[in-house]
């Protein structure tokens, strides 16, 4: 008699008594729950019958252990699956979540830029008004502060419209065979009377009949941000200088200025909206709207835009078309 690999003793009196109430009952198979017996009885030759005995405890405590292994297997599985599918969930969360948080601190930022040139109005308003017989001529101090501040508010809305705009996708490309030398080189002279009055010399480096598939505009636009920000930043007797090289089959334009480096932490933020370094874009005003106007306006025609910037080069930002 054996049950697995293990063999299984009965006592001859309960072996006895086992087979009685086997034979009694006429089944060909079933449990003894008494003697903690499975059985199976047949008839054999001659009218005897064979019984077979086999250890019930051990099977069922056996099925305990398979029960066990199966649950916890389960709850192993049950466990990694919810490992999993909470960090899936997160990782299709974060760019909804970081998209709201980045909304949240655009708001609060266009908030805090409005509110400076609001309060300059209100206060000049309120003096005007507390001098209600003085001419124009008398007040023009405060209507000059007046009318600046009031520009830099329309400026500042023009540039959070054309980035709302760009988010929702309502900005439309418009592109064109663009002569992009004659392009930039019209840029850089527009910009010379600039440079002139801040003390800053300008140089260029253009190759001719350069021309690219783009939005002219969008692209114009661009090039007056990046000479803006070179010569507000490139400091007194200060010099800027632009270049626009082939390169197979792209085209690449640098502006270089000189002046204070930019630290390098603060290099992977600028192209953020509203980010300003603490020594290198103060000092020269503005919202920090400029630079992500231009990373958009690149990323809509197709083109890369980087910066660098050390002591012995001064800052570069490149466009890859």
């Amino acid at each position: 008699m054996y049950y697995g690999n293990n063999s299984v003793t009965v006592d001859e009196e309960v072996l006895a008594a086992v087979t009685s109430a086997i034979l009694s009952s006429g089944a060909g198979y079933g449990e003894l729950t008494d003697a903690d017996l499975f059985f199976a009885a047949r008839n054999a030759r001659f009218g005897s019958v064979s019984i077979a005995l086999a250890d019930a405890g051990g099977y069922y405590e056996e099925q305990r252990l398979y029960i066990f292994a199966g649950v916890f297997i389960v709850a192993v599985v049950l466990v990694a699956l919810f490992g999993v599918s909470l960090l899936l969930a997160g990782l299709f969360v974060k760019p909804v979540r970081d998209a709201w948080e980045q909304q949240q601190t655009f708001v609060a930022d266009a908030s805090h830029e409005l509110k400076t040139p609001l309060t300059v109005i209100l206060a000049n308003t309120e003096i005007l008004r507390s001098h209600p017989d003085s001419t124009v001529a008398e007040q023009e101090q405060w209507v000059d502060s007046t009318l600046e501040e009031a520009q830099g508010m329309k400026s500042l809305v023009d540039k959070l419209l054309y980035l709302a705009k760009s988010d929702a996708k309502k900005i439309k490309t418009e592109n064109e065979e663009v002569d992009l030398s004659e392009l930039v080189f019209s840029s850089v002279l527009q910009f010379e009377p600039v440079a002139f009055e801040n003390g800053v010399e300008t140089d260029s480096d253009i190759d001719q009949d350069i021309r690219i598939t783009c939005d002219r505009d969008q692209i114009r636009r661009l090039t007056h941000i990046l000479l803006d920000n070179a010569v507000k930043y490139a400091g007194g007797n200060g010099r800027v200088f632009v270049s626009l090289k082939r390169s197979d089959k792209h085209a690449e334009l640098s502006v270089n200025n000189t002046g204070a480096p930019i630290p390098p932490e603060d290099l992977p933020h600028l192209f953020e909206r509203f980010y300003r370094s603490d020594k290198a874009r103060t000092a020269g005003g503005g919202y920090g709207l400029g630079l992500a106007i231009a990373k958009t306006i690149a990323d809509a025609n197709g083109a890369a835009i980087r910066v660098s910037s050390s002591e012995r080069d001064g800052t570069t930002f490149r466009v890859r078309f």
